[in-house]
């Protein structure tokens, strides 16, 4: 599916007016999330890893809402809201070396919707939040060199 499409649909709206420090405050949150996962991961049991599991998801959909944000898009409140954020930013990235992380993101996205909703909450391995972990922190890696890359005196990371 194309931007246009996404537009048409009315999933996905064009904005203005979003200043960086804006942007830099979204990426700092997905940045707390991420580095509270793992931190608590290395920390703790098994017992949490659903938890753990559902804040590195988190992380990912706060930085693909930064990264549309920073692109000038805004995907609207509705049933693929989620979907919307990473399809739309799978698109605009256009990154064959990113496809493998936004096809386990997409997972992510799934497996999230089943812990959250689900009566029976399945077990999320040790396994997959170690694959989570590194593919986030590549993802939070691309987004914060990107967006510094447009404007290099500005650090994103507080």
């Amino acid at each position: 599916m194309s931007l246009q499409e996404l537009i048409n649909q009315e999933k996905l709206k064009t904005i203005q007016g979003v200043s960086l420090e804006q942007i830099k405050k979204r990426f700092n949150l997905a940045y707390k999330f991420f580095q509270l996962a793992k931190k608590f991961f290395q920390e703790n049991q098994e017992e949490y890893n659903e938890v753990i599991y559902t804040n590195l998801y988190n992380a990912a959909r706060i930085l693909s809402e930064a990264y549309l944000l920073f692109n000038g898009y805004k995907a609207t409140v509705g049933l693929e809201h989620h979907k919307t954020v990473i399809q739309t930013v799978k698109l605009l990235m256009n990154d064959a070396e990113m496809e493998e992380v936004f096809a386990r993101l997409d997972r992510m996205r799934k497996q999230r919707n089943v812990i959250d909703y689900d009566v029976l909450t399945p077990f999320v391995s040790k396994q997959i939040i170690e694959q989570s972990i590194k593919d986030i922190q590549k993802y939070l890696d691309k987004v914060e060199q990107i967006i510094e890359k447009t404007n290099p005196q500005k650090r994103l990371i507080k």
